[in-house]
């Protein structure tokens, strides 16, 4: 408690300040008792030892008439005089050859002595010659008492004393108040910083005083500054609770939502959502953030079904300051994943917090993107990949097979008698004839066999790097296959047959539309053959071969040298070829308009290729290209509008169509090309 006490004391600028004044009011006080008692004193001694030189002498006058005239009784009666009036401790007088004529008290002065009233024994001792006209008669060796100067200085301290103990409190009284007064204020100042200092804003602030001194002014300016703090405090209260209120919503948004979010600065993680965990199948209690991020990495790294792919795709983000397109990654549990990530620069000064990332399964999604992408590439009815598909196969087929020249055969064959079971039964019973079928080839397809179903009752099968007798063996087999199959309809049994033709590249054909044309030849010679059988083009006679049609020349010739639209041009004419074969078999079905939009749409996106390269190659002429184009469409959709025609106008209709292609081929995209090229495009 004494120590708490004391440094309290020590603590105080009250208590520090007081003692200063008092230290220096009684240093100041002390300096003057000094002087004081040491002038005082030096008067009085100075007063005894002239008293006493003047007693001295005439103590030398008296005695030295009776020494003279050696008259002891005289001499007696005078010392006796002396010792009575002076207050004498010892007293011994000795004539000139050093007899003692006189003692009193017990002398042992040898010298002269200062005048010391604090002497242990009290007494000044001095020696006094005792002279007549200039003769020594004798020694005077004697103490004088000085007990009555010591009390009367020792009277002096204490009265002085107690005057310096009366002005020492009358000074610090006023002084004691005063700083009193202005230490208070200064404590109320120092508890009040205190307390705002541990947080407690709250704590009133000490009153403004009166006055303009600095105390006051202190006062005024902490009162102030308290009101700013607490309003201050007040607005950031309010903008924090603002804050929580939107992180906690952010927070249940993030912990809610079905997709992983990460975000991360250049070393560690400083946020992870329950998501995350959930989705790489992590522990629900397990946190990443404070993680670095290459551990969190490495942890990711063995859920993944391809590590290394999973490692440098992270790293090529990295590299990356934009938004990144979607990447996508196997688990190993058979999930995928779809990831996306950006980073996060601070609108003040341009500087990068981060990055965050997002994760989101894309199983379902991928399944039916797969599930679409698949029924966009088959036919409805008999689950086999549709004419869209063979188109593509058949260009990619193509295209390979010159590069590294390998062999290629086409398969074409429609089935005989259809149409009848169409006309009596209906169209459910040639839905059921056309499945039935479909399933039946499908199950003896193998690896290397793709079948397509590419119009109302025709199909096609490609077939690489096979020997005729492979060919031959697979078209007896599709054939013998369709002939087994029987159908019961109303009552009635009713048999299919099938007549095939087959086209071999490059052997028969050096382009696809030549193989086509082909492949329907030798179809066609099959059914004149009397229906149910197989025919190879090459075994057709050079004189029925088919007369290689001018416009289809033209459209395997008409290489423009911009890769995309030699590409969409050739597509567009197959299509029209295989629309135009459709027509002559007598398809009316929807599927024959679903191909027609299929068409239309070709050529708008062709259409939209061509104005995307005139805009990036800065090519004059864009909106007499768009004319033409919308012109185009018009009247494509005027020749494709009728789906019933006789021999005569298919035949026309044929013309019409191809003359439709070419002349906007050689009309405009000529041109085109060329410019195309000048710029350096291919």
């Amino acid at each position: 408690m004494l120590s708490n006490f004391l440094y309290a004391c020590r603590s105080s600028i009250q208590f520090k300040l007081f003692l200063s004044l008092t230290a220096i009011v009684a240093l100041g006080l002390t300096a003057i008792l000094f002087s004081q008692v040491y002038l005082v004193q030096d008067y009085f001694i100075r007063q005894a030892e002239s008293n006493l030189r003047s007693s001295n002498y005439l103590l030398s006058r008296v005695l030295a008439d009776p020494l003279f005239a050696n008259d002891l009784s005289l001499l007696q009666t005078r010392l006796q005089d002396v010792q009575a009036k002076l207050p004498l401790c010892n007293f011994q007088l000795k004539d000139n050859i050093g007899t003692v004529v006189y003692k009193v008290g017990d002398v042992r002065v040898t010298t002269d002595s200062e005048f010391d009233p604090d002497s242990r024994d009290g007494c000044y001792n001095t020696i006094i010659p005792v002279v007549r006209d200039d003769q020594l008669l004798g020694t005077i060796r004697m103490g004088v008492r000085t007990d009555d100067i010591a009390r009367a200085r020792q009277s002096l301290i204490r009265d002085s004393t107690f005057f310096a103990m009366f002005w020492f409190v009358i000074l610090l009284l006023p002084f004691f108040v005063q700083i009193r007064r202005m230490v208070r204020p200064l404590g109320k100042l120092s508890l009040a910083a205190q307390q705002f200092a541990n947080g407690n804003l709250d704590y009133p602030a000490p009153p403004p005083l009166q006055g303009e001194d600095e105390v006051s002014q202190l006062t005024t300016s902490f009162q102030a500054m308290s009101q700013a703090l607490v309003r201050n405090r007040d607005e950031q209260a309010a903008s924090l609770a603002e804050l929580n209120n939107e992180k906690s919503t952010l927070d249940a948004l993030l912990t809610t939502i079905p997709v992983g979010v990460i975000f991360a600065d250049r070393s560690h993680v400083r946020y992870c959502n329950t998501a995350f965990n959930r989705m790489f199948m992590l522990k629900p209690d397990e946190q990443f953030v404070g993680i670095r991020n290459d551990e969190l990495l490495l942890r990711l790294g063995r859920t993944v079904t391809d590590a290394d792919k999973f490692l440098k795709t992270i790293a090529e983000i990295l590299e990356k300051r934009t938004l990144t397109e979607s990447a996508y990654f196997e688990l190993k549990d058979g999930r995928t994943l779809r990831m996306i990530s950006n980073t996060v620069i601070a609108t003040e000064g341009n500087r990068y917090l981060g990055r965050f990332w997002l994760f989101e399964d894309a199983t379902e999604e991928k399944k039916r993107l797969e599930l679409a992408e698949m029924r966009g590439e088959q036919d409805a009815l008999t689950m086999l990949y549709n004419r869209r598909r063979y188109d593509q196969d058949l260009q990619r087929i193509i295209a390979q097979a010159e590069r590294d020249g390998s062999r290629v055969a086409l398969l074409v064959f429609d089935l005989d008698d259809f149409k009848p079971i169409n006309d009596i039964h209906g169209h459910a019973a040639g839905d059921i004839v056309l499945r039935q079928i479909a399933q039946k080839l499908s199950g003896q397809m193998r690896r290397n066999e793709v079948l397509y179903r590419i119009g109302g009752d025709e199909f096609a099968l490609l077939l690489l790097n096979a020997s005729n007798e492979e060919v031959k063996m697979l078209a007896e087999r599709i054939v013998q296959s369709v002939h087994s199959l029987s159908f019961e309809f109303d009552g009635t049994t009713s048999r299919i047959d099938c007549s095939l033709g087959i086209a071999l590249f490059p052997d028969d054909a050096d382009s696809i539309q030549s193989l086509l044309n082909l492949a329907d030849h030798a179809m066609y010679e099959a059914k004149k053959n009397g229906k149910g059988r197989f025919s190879f083009s090459s075994s057709i006679a050079d004189s029925d071969r088919p007369e290689p049609d001018a416009k289809e020349s033209t459209y395997s010739n008409m290489n423009l040298g911009i890769a995309i639209m030699d590409a969409q041009h050739l597509s567009m004419a197959n299509y029209i070829q295989g629309i135009l074969d459709a027509l002559r078999n007598g398809d009316k079905s929807v599927a024959l308009r679903k191909r027609v939009d299929l068409l239309l749409e070709l050529c708008r996106i062709n259409y939209h290729t061509e104005e995307e390269l005139m805009r990036s190659h800065d090519i004059p002429g864009l909106s007499e290209h768009q004319e033409e184009h919308e012109k185009q469409l018009k009247s494509l959709r005027k020749l494709l509008g009728n789906p019933s025609y006789d021999e005569q106008e298919l035949t026309t209709l044929s013309h019409e169509v191809n003359e439709w292609l070419m002349k906007h081929i050689r009309d405009f995209d000529t041109g085109l090309a060329e410019q195309l090229r000048r710029k350096g495009a291919s």
